[in-house]
Formats: structure tokens, sequence, C-alpha cells
């Protein structure tokens, strides 16, 4: 008879499906893996000693990739075309770069990327794109090395941002440093364009993050860089897409808030700028550009956008190219409208948008939504604003959304004015779009007609909106409160160190264990039994004794 003296405890691990799996590796020991591009076009490395600016990949003296071998050809603003892909770097690094600790041999660094270019002046972000082919049943994750030498003098325009589109689909930024308020360059793990985590510095750390969505064919990785000065500078490496388990570095952000509606009353996606008018108090306004930082028009890709003639006139797509200050907006799917001072090409703001009577009815709740951004200079002021108004049934517009400035009247943010006082107080733009909406008084009878008035009249002052829709269908609260203040912010997360394969118990193992165990929990159930009978042997006996 055996006796059960304790508790057996057991952890099962689970089975291993598959190790981390390597999708694509880059080292910068050449530059044939990845291509180099602006909004406009192609980039190609350079190196300014005079001015302090420079983009390519060091590699030691006699091997770096500075330059391109054959002539470039670009316009006095904008692009740089190399037309070799693939050499031998024979050049040197360019003098005084900083001395970055971390990165093992060959590794892309930048400095003044924005206006740089050794007899050019060149358009930032540029834009490192990968394509890796394949599939993954698990988890996408990147990884990178990165490093920054600003000496403090980083600014909140001045980036590094990761983006990935799985399948297809629209890219997603999964990681992001921006410019400190100590001018430094740290993880934006709320991507509200403050670098508010993780900081770097001169010794290179490993950052790793989810890439959201199923691989089935392919993914493109894009790592955008943005520095506006020679002494901004930054370098990266060893950037790696893997198929494994999870990790969380930094946390992947909120998904936009979504309007649920069977009816759809109007959907402004700006493929065409046929469906609205634009007038100020002259008059008809036409989209323009400068070619630099005064604009307004339709933003659909370099040689494909609209920045020129009337709206509501042209159905077709037009042919105009990007202005060289535009922002590099995310979360845009597609065409955007967007502008830039206004009033500097002699057409005085504000500007007024109006779409065509919709006709139908709407017993229910009208909500108006709508992707909006802005630029990440934080030029704000006073006079500048975005109202949106809805006329129902012929009555007076009511403003149903505006957005303000969200400080003392310059150098600010666009923010939802909650309350009508002309100061923004809910929540604030970024280049990442995001969706606002918001009810329209109703209901509806006969009719809605949609307006957005707004001006923004200065260098650095950008706005831009998308998929602007009225729709029929329940209440909706929005834009949310601003978050209350925290007392104390908790410390930033740490880097996670680099990824390495995981080894998970081997499943005949596992089950041969999980059978062991079985037999065990039988032998100890028979124990169980026998002690059952013994105990009631036992009590027989003392009655017998008892009454005899």
């Amino acid at each position: 008879m055996g006796v059960m003296t304790g508790m057996i405890l057991v952890l099962l691990l689970p089975c291993a499906a598959a190790q981390t799996t390597t999708l694509l590796h880059e080292t910068f020991d050449t530059p044939g893996g990845f291509t180099r591009t602006n909004l406009i076009g192609p980039v190609a490395f350079f190196n300014d000693p005079d001015g302090g600016d420079y983009f390519g990949i060091n590699k030691g003296d006699n091997a770096s990739y500075f330059s391109c071998p054959s002539a470039l050809s670009f316009p006095a603003y904008g692009a740089s075309s190399c037309p070799n892909t693939t050499w031998v770097g024979t050049d040197n690094p360019p003098a005084d770069v900083p001395a970055y600790v971390g990165f093992t041999g060959a590794y892309l660094e930048a400095a003044r990327i924005h206006g740089g270019g050794d007899g050019f002046s060149s358009a930032s972000p540029f834009i490192l794109t990968w394509t890796a082919s394949g599939s993954c049943s698990g988890t996408l994750v990147f990884s990178g090395k990165f490093a920054e030498a600003g000496g403090g003098n980083m600014e909140y325009d001045d980036f590094i941002r990761v983006q990935a589109s799985v399948d297809g689909a629209a890219p997603v930024t999964v990681l992001e440093f921006r410019g400190t308020p100590t001018k430094g360059l740290a993880v934006d793990t709320d991507l509200d364009g403050i670098g508010d985590g993780v900081a770097l510095n001169l010794a290179a750390a490993t950052f790793t993050a989810n890439i959201p969505g199923m691989m089935t064919s392919s993914v493109v990785l894009m790592v955008s860089l943005r520095s506006t000065a020679s002494d901004e500078q930054m370098a990266l490496d060893d950037i790696q897409l893997l198929c494994g388990p999870r990790y969380d570095s930094p946390p992947a952000p909120p998904s936009a808030p979504t309007v649920a509606s069977s009816d759809v009353l109007l959907h402004e996606t700006f493929d065409s700028p046929a469906g609205f008018t634009t007038r100020n108090a002259d008059g008809p306004v036409p989209f323009f550009s400068d070619g630099r930082s005064d604009y307004f028009g339709i933003n659909n890709g370099q040689g494909t956008s609209t920045f020129s003639g009337f709206g509501g006139h042209r159905a077709a797509p037009a042919y105009d190219n990007l202005p060289f200050n535009g922002e590099a907006f995310v979360g845009f799917d597609g065409a955007y409208l967007e502008a830039e001072d206004m009033d500097g090409e002699s057409w005085n703001d504000p500007f007024t948008m109006t779409w065509a009577t919709v006709s139908g009815s709407c017993a229910r709740t009208l909500v108006f939504s709508g992707k909006f951004a802005m630029g990440n200079y934080r030029n704000i002021d006073s006079s500048d604003f975005l109202i949106v108004q809805a006329s129902v049934d012929g009555a007076a517009a009511a403003t149903i959304l505006e957005l303000r400035g969200n400080g003392d009247g310059s150098n600010n943010a666009f923010a939802v004015d909650s309350d009508g006082d002309g100061v923004g107080d809910g929540h604030q733009l970024t280049t990442h779009a995001q969706t606002l909406s918001a009810s329209i008084p109703g209901p509806m009878s006969t009719s809605v007609v949609l307006s957005i008035t707004f001006a923004v009249n200065g260098v650095n002052e950008e706005i831009a909106m998308d998929d602007l829709k009225i729709t029929c269908g329940p209440t909706v609260h929005s834009p949310p409160p601003p978050p209350p203040p925290q007392s104390s912010p908790s410390p930033p997360p740490l880097p996670l160190p680099p990824l390495s394969p995981v080894s998970l118990p081997d499943c005949a193992a596992v089950e041969a264990e999980k059978a062991a165990l079985q037999a065990e929990k039988v032998l100890l159930q028979a124990d169980i039994a026998q002690l059952r009978m013994d105990k009631i042997k036992l009590q027989d006996a003392t009655i017998r004794v008892i009454f005899t």
C-alpha cells in the first residue's frame, strides 16, 4: 500500500511550433539591398565638407559610401538621382563624424539631410526601403540598432520613423524617435510628435517592435530619417525583420475610433478635386504651390498631385509635383488635402471648402468624421484654425468641430476646442493622421451641406485632412477629453536586448512526460482507494470491540 505524502506541481510548456526566422537582415556592408528616396524622388549619398551635411555608409577609410561614382542629376531643390545602384565603396568618412560605439562593422549615418547636399538642396525625410518575400505564421518583429549625436540640438521636427506594410496593406508606424524637450532624440511612445521614452546617445542600442498583421507574401520595411542641421546627427545598423515570438517595445499606438454606420451620405477621399469648391472673402480660390512652402492642394504623390486649377471643375487627377517643404504625414490612405502658409501667394485666408448638397433623410443621428494631421513644427498661433460646419434642411450652419492652437497664442499645436473659447483644450493633432468625429444636430429630413473653413498663414504651419464622411448612425461622443495630468510620470522602459532564437521543449519529450505523470496519477488514486477501505475496516473493528 502506498501513502501520498505531498503534492506534485508540473509546468507544461507549449511545444515548439517554429524557431525565430530571419526574413531580412541589413548590415550596410553595401548599398545594394535597399532603395533611397524622399517624397519627390531618389536621393544619393553625399558629403558636403563645407556645410557639414552628409548621408552615407561608414565602413572606414577607402571603403565607405558617401558619394556617387557617376555624375549626379538633380534639380535645384528636392531629389538627386545616382545612376549607379551597386558599386564598391572607396570613400573616406566625413571629417569629425561622431565616434559611435556599439556598431559592428559598417553602419549608415546622416546629418542635415533636409536642405543638405553638395551642390543642391535635398528634401527630407530620406526613406530607406527594403522588401522581404515569404510568409510568417507567428509574430512579425522589427529589430534595429540606433544612435544619435545631436549634442542637445535635436528638435521636434527631427525624427527616425520605422514603418511596415504587410501584404500590400497601408504602412503602419511601429517605432518612432522624436526630438525631446531637452533637445535629445527619444522613443515617441504615444506618437504625439515628442520623444518621451528611451533616449538615444552615442552608444548604439537595440530596439524591437511588433509589426501588426499576418504575412502571407511580403513585407515592405521603411526607415525614414530627418535632421535639419549639421549638428543633428543620427546612425543605424543591424536592421532585421524576424518571424517569431512577441516582443513589446514600444507598445503599439492606439487604434483610431471607428464610426459605425450602414448609411454613408457623403465620403470625400480627395482622389479628385471635383466634389467641392473653395472660396475666400474675395471669391473662388484655386489650388497653388510655389514649389517650396506656400501651397494648397491635393497630395497624391510626385507627378500625380493637384496644386493647380480650381476645385469642383476637374474629375481626373492632375500631374503636379509635390512642394519641397511638404510634411511627411502618415496614416492617410492615398490622396489627401494639405496646406501651408495659405496667404503666401496673395490669396487671403481663411478658405472655405463647401461640398455639394447631400439629399436624403436620417431619422437617427447624423455623424461627421474625418482624418486630420498637422506638421510637427508646432508654429500654430491664434490666427490659425479649422472649423467644420453643417447645415441641415436649409438651417443656419452649426459648428460641430473646431481646432485651435492649444497655448498662449504662438508656437502651439492644433487641438480640439471643446468649449468654443478659441483655445484648443482637447485631442491634439500630430503628423500621424487621426480620426475625429462629432454629432451633427438633426434629424435630417431633406438635405445636409458640409463646409470646412480654415487658415494657416505662416511658414511651417501645416494642416492636412482626408476621409471626410457624413453618416447616418448612432451617436458618437468624440473627440475624447484630454488625459488628466500625471504628478510623476513613470520611468520609461529600457531598450530590449537583441533578439535571439527561442528554444522550446521537444513535443515528443513533453508527451512522454505527460504519459508518465498520468500513470503515476492512476497509482496514487489506487492508494487513496485502499486507504479508504482500511478506514472502513478500522471503524468496523472498533464497533465490534465496544458492543461485544
